[in-house]
């Protein structure tokens, strides 16, 4: 009977394993947009799962006549570097219907965060956040070497990850070890909205700071009406 036991045990523990990674496969996939080169999803096609700043790169600049899209919204822009775009919802596209026919050059998706559309950014906007983000927590402007990837990553709709990225770096840990809580949150004010904290930010982000939540401190501000009307248009 203890073996039986055992046995149904293991049984239900490799179900959930596999349940597990079942889940991270579908949550992987979550959105996708399937470009097809005649109308009625018909002929050659490529299905993409993350943006494509320039899609002569991978052979489609200006070639889809169709489209479905799965999951979340993607904004299809006529130009590359995403310019001149439109968001479009899942369905089904005859390309033919729309300003995009044959006229199509890059696309990206609109992820989800905490259930909100997650915000997009122009060229030079993304450029914006990036220096704003090293001056707030890295106390200095973003360098040379780092400013085309960190602008790319935050074009493309992966501000988050840059964010996790500078404050899990070495530099980050050395820079704020010796500064206090206050002193850091005034930095990050200064570095994203180019001012003192007041005392409603303290009230509201100064515990979070104390706690390490850096990360989510820098986002919420980001995601502010203040912030974001300081971005260029």
């Amino acid at each position: 009977m203890a073996s039986k036991g055992r046995t149904r045990a293991r049984r239900a523990i490799g179900t959930a394993f596999l349940i597990a990674g079942l889940s991270e496969s579908v949550l992987a996939a979550s959105t996708e947009l399937t470009l097809y080169g005649r109308p009625g999803l018909r002929g050659d096609h490529r299905t993409f799962t993350s943006g494509e700043r320039d899609l002569d790169r991978s052979g489609w600049g200006d070639r889809a006549a169709s489209l479905r899209i799965e999951g979340d919204a993607w904004e299809l822009c006529r130009e590359a570097d995403y310019r001149e775009c439109t968001v479009f919802a899942p369905g089904v596209y005859e390309l033919r219907d729309t300003r995009f026919d044959r006229q199509l050059l890059s696309i990206r998706p609109l992820r989800k965060q905490g259930g909100g559309e997650a915000p997009t950014y122009t060229r030079p906007q993304a450029r914006y956040v990036a220096q704003s983000l090293y001056r707030a927590l890295l106390d200095r402007d973003v360098d040379a070497d780092s400013v085309r990837a960190a602008v790319d990553e935050i074009e493309e709709g992966r501000l988050r990850d840059q964010v996790d990225s500078i404050v899990r770096s070495p530099e980050f840990r050395s820079h704020s070890a010796p500064l206090g809580a206050e002193a850091l949150l005034d930095q990050i004010y200064q570095g994203l909205l180019g001012r003192a904290v007041d005392p409603g930010g303290t009230r509201t982000y100064l515990a979070r700071v104390r706690h390490r939540e850096y990360a989510g401190v820098v986002m919420a501000i980001i995601e502010s009406r203040e912030y974001r009307s300081r971005l260029p248009r």
